[in-house]
């Protein structure tokens, strides 16, 4: 078991948004994004199934060819292969917690 706040482990680049790996397991894997206003990340593909959830912040998420804007609460979810779009749209910091599960058969 491992306990992590996210505010502890916050870091920022200048060029783009950083991420943080908080844990890695057999078959999780839980990483949190950082963005600053007008940061974005993308295109990316994940070999499993993604839930992203929004901790703070405006997201504006693309998965696939939708598009849809999120807020602190919001949950999303990408599947194995999706193209994959994130950005912050607004003028606050957006922090996105993302969990990878791959479970083989």
């Amino acid at each position: 078991m491992r306990l992590v706040n996210i505010e502890t482990v916050r870091e920022y680049q200048v060029n783009g948004p950083k991420s943080v790996e908080l844990g890695k397991g057999t078959h999780l894997r839980c990483v949190a994004h950082f963005f600053k206003s007008g940061q974005r990340l993308g295109p990316t593909r994940h070999g499993s199934d993604t839930l992203m959830y929004v901790v703070r912040g405006r997201a504006r998420i693309r998965i696939g060819d939708r598009e849809e804007e999120g807020r602190a609460g919001d949950l999303f979810m990408a599947g194995d292969g999706d193209e994959v779009w994130i950005g912050n749209a607004g003028r606050d910091e957006l922090i996105l917690f993302a969990v990878m599960v791959t479970v083989f058969p």
